[in-house]
């Protein structure tokens, strides 16, 4: 994509040279044709900002021609690759002292597209790893927030829950690291109005395995990065594409385990360690989860019933899911249960938000490279690279 919207600007750019140039050469205002554009379908403030720095004599480049001219060619070829003409691409590029058309045909077309593809290979490749390692290192610091330095333990933070649709549940929330270290919670009982206190035990820590999943796929994009240092010379295409695809596999299973939580069974919720870790204990008719979800920290109560021996209702046991609905029913031991009162309160953790952006930029950034890798590899179709 970035190859078309390089193409278009670089298009763009050379026919308003060319519009300027006419109207100086033929005496006529630039300043003018400048105003007349700017009133009419194609006013910009891109438009007006690179005019006013021509007429003021500014010709500092915000964008070197010879990059310019660069992609220019990948997306001439892009478009050769699939028999799409690219005329005005042609033109422009043309214009800035380059080949008009290049393919297979053309040595010295060929030639200069094999500079490019090596000093993509041997440089912007590089200059992409540095950028995705320094983005990495970031959203690494992240998930570890050490209270000093690098080393020594993770500072604990407060996050208070909330909901905009119940204030049945009230409390607040103590992330250390990847760990819940505290849980103040106080739930509003419906049936009576009883206010119930849960707290965590002190000799206890919740460990999230989202997180701790997340930043073990950031470790490892990281391990893969920083095996091809500077002096490593990358030989073919096929050879960032493979480095590329395991990066994006990494970062894709690290994005997705905070955005997709489990999926648990009412069951698998009843049985985890979870439970244990209040005290007092959690009364028999409570169920507590706790995940994460996109940027958010959060706290599902179930409140349960048991269900008679002798009740008409057609039992039928509940499946996996994220957040269960009242009326949901499970067996446990005994008894049949079913979920009466469902509430769910969550708090915003601005430092994940932080990692699910860097995860998106770096994704982006080795999409956009192997996108300039594919160009080359269409336009070489009929020789391995």
């Amino acid at each position: 994509m970035m190859l078309i919207v390089n193409m278009v600007q670089g298009s763009f750019m050379a026919t308003i040279a060319e519009g300027l140039t006419l109207a100086q050469v033929t005496g006529q205002s630039q300043q003018t044709l400048l105003d007349i554009l700017n009133q009419g379908q194609l006013a910009s403030i891109f438009l007006d900002q690179k005019c006013q720095n021509i007429l003021q004599g500014n010709f500092k480049p915000d964008f070197y021609l010879k990059y310019i001219q660069k992609d220019l060619r990948l997306a001439i070829a892009l478009g050769d690759a699939v028999n799409h003409p690219t005329p005005m691409a042609a033109a422009a590029n043309e214009a800035g002292g380059g080949p008009g058309r290049a393919g297979p045909g053309s040595d010295p077309a060929l030639s200069r597209q094999e500079e490019e593809f090596r000093w993509l290979l041997h440089a912007e490749v590089h200059a992409v790893l540095r950028q995705l390692q320094d983005i990495l290192k970031e959203a690494s610091l992240r998930f570890t927030l050490p209270g000093s330095g690098t080393e020594g333990p993770a500072k604990q933070e407060n996050f208070i829950l909330g909901s905009c649709g119940t204030d049945q549940v009230k409390g607040v929330l103590t992330l250390q690291g990847d760990a819940l270290s505290q849980a103040d919670v106080n739930l509003k009982m419906p049936r009576n109005n009883q206010l119930l206190h849960l707290a965590f035990r002190e000799d206890k820590q919740w460990k999230l395995q989202q997180i701790q999943d997340a930043r073990n796929h950031v470790s490892q994009a990281i391990y893969l990065l920083a095996n091809r240092d500077e002096n490593y010379q990358f030989k073919t295409g096929a050879e960032v594409l493979k480095l590329m695809d395991a990066v994006m596999l990494q970062l894709t299973r690290a994005r997705n385990r905070l955005t997709t939580p489990a999926t648990l069974t009412l069951p698998e919720i009843a049985a985890s360690g979870l439970t244990r870790m209040f005290a007092p204990s959690l009364p028999p008719d409570l169920l507590v989860n706790v995940y994460i979800n996109l940027n958010k920290l959060c706290l599902t109560v179930y409140q349960l019933h048991a269900l008679q021996p002798n009740s008409t209702k057609n039992f039928r046991p509940a499946g996996g899911s994220v957040l269960h609905s009242p009326g949901a029913m499970f067996e446990w031991g005994a008894q049949r249960l079913e979920v009466s009162h469902v509430h769910k309160v969550e708090c915003v953790v601005p430092w994940l938000n932080d990692a699910l952006v860097y995860f998106t930029v770096s994704l982006q950034l080795c999409q956009q490279l192997k996108d300039k890798i594919s160009v080359f590899s269409s336009y070489w179709s009929y020789r391995p690279f």
